[in-house]
């Protein structure tokens, strides 16, 4: 396509001659190809042009040359300059289209898209060819001869086209179409996306590597570090969990202290015991038609408290993921813990309502009740709920979660004691089922 393209530009013949004999060329290749040829031909053509206008500048020599030639071509780039821009516009619109068709986002017989794309094909190759017999004038003619043929300096020759101003280089019709093709597409990339989502959850025996899970969650992108541990602003790779178990901790941004505090020392006591290695990662579910500086605060706040890992911005977590979280891990505002084994499946869909998580929400509804009867000062954190979490473990340890409901009766809650020793009951007779 080189060679062809020098010699057609090289005899500085006629460009609708030219035309002809390069779609001819070209008559078996997609429409698509056709461009990516003609743009690859006339990069490298421009290419060596562009390399001589500039060592005529930098290379006393060659300057000397480029004056014996008489060529002055600073003044003839901004002409070429303005073609080339108008052609990757036209270019970069033409590949959006393709790709909305290879992703099935909308059918190749979309109407007027469909008769637009051939015109704005052979508005492309014609540019091309345009800048190309330019380049041929400003390389083979003398100045003289060249400005002569010009209308005015830095205008195309007049043989270039039939008439300028009958081209439409940018083509706005075709961008305004695609403009209103993106809702639909975007809407088409997200059922597809959830739709992956569901079949990858459902069917895990595929596949024994968890990061690949982590990925489709959080981020797809393999070179980026989208997590971070708020107390340390470090930043990680999802590889950093590989082969590890993953609770994923699931809330919008009205996760309380509380609840962090909880979280916390269990982290941390588990941390400690060499059976048991596991890493949270907390998810944050945001809208972000409502994302604002307030909400961006309040997302830091928490952040900052917890020594696990988070996602470092929430809106990476994109809308299928939320969906899916919402429909299929059925979240709905309260917080949920979902667990992810070592190989990516999911082990449980909420690891605080098992066994060996209720005396711990147990305490954390105790704790709220504290506050609520006035037993506690606001933002006090420590005596009541350190107390009830200690209770927590000693009675997970024995296998009775009635032991957290003790400190309920040493912080003067008589009159609550019958209320939850039967919801106790209740949920031992539960277990027990």
């Amino acid at each position: 396509m080189f060679w062809q393209l020098s010699c057609q530009c090289s005899g500085g013949g006629d460009l609708n001659a030219s035309m002809m004999e390069l779609l001819r060329t070209l008559k078996c290749y997609t429409w698509e190809t056709k461009v990516v040829l003609t743009l690859a031909a006339f990069a490298v053509y421009n290419g060596e042009f562009r390399l001589m206008a500039q060592l005529s500048i930098k290379n006393p020599s060659v300057k000397y040359v480029a004056i014996l030639k008489q060529l002055s071509v600073k003044s003839q780039l901004k002409a070429i300059d303005n073609i080339i821009e108008s052609i990757i516009k036209v270019t970069k619109c033409f590949v959006e289209y393709v790709e909305m068709i290879q992703s099935n986002c909308i059918s190749g017989g979309t109407p007027l898209l469909s008769e637009i794309i051939p015109l704005a094909v052979y508005l492309v190759l014609r540019g091309t060819l345009a800048c190309a017999f330019h380049i041929s004038v400003l390389t083979q003619r003398s100045r003289d001869e060249y400005i002569a043929s010009t209308k005015e300096p830095g205008e195309l020759p007049s043989h270039a086209y039939e008439n300028k101003d009958d081209i439409p280089w940018e083509l706005t019709d075709l961008a305004d179409l695609l403009d209103k093709c993106h809702p639909r597409v975007e809407e088409k990339r997200h059922e597809e996306y959830y739709k992956n989502l569901k079949c990858l959850f459902q069917d895990q025996d595929q596949d024994l590597d968890n990061v690949k899970y982590l990925r489709a969650l959080i981020s797809r992108k393999a070179d980026t570090q989208p997590l971070e541990i708020g107390t340390s602003k470090s930043r990680f790779y999802l590889k950093e969990l590989r082969a590890r178990q993953a609770l994923l901790l699931i809330s919008d941004l009205s996760l309380s202290n509380e609840e962090i505090v909880i979280l916390d020392h269990i982290y941390k006591e588990r941390q400690n015991r060499a059976e048991v290695k596991y890493e949270i990662v907390w998810l944050p579910v945001v809208d972000a038609t409502t994302w604002d500086e307030a909400k961006r605060f309040r997302f830091e706040e928490l952040k900052s408290k917890m020594p696990w890992y988070a996602v470092h911005d929430p809106q990476i977590i994109e809308p299928p993921v939320i969906k899916f979280i919402r429909n299929d891990w059925h979240f709905d505002k309260k917080m949920i813990i979902v667990s992810l084994d070592p190989q990516g499946r999911v082990s449980s869909l909420n690891v605080s309502t098992c066994c060996g998580y209720g005396a711990m929400w147990l305490s954390l509804s105790l704790m709220r009740k504290s506050r609520y009867c006035g037993m506690q000062r606001a933002g006090d954190s420590s005596s009541l709920p350190m107390a009830l979490i200690q209770s927590y473990w000693t009675g997970s340890r024995k296998g009775n979660i009635y032991a957290c409901m003790e400190v309920m009766i040493w912080n003067g809650f008589g009159s609550s004691r019958k209320k939850y020793s039967n919801q106790g009951t209740d949920q031992e007779s539960e277990q027990s089922h």
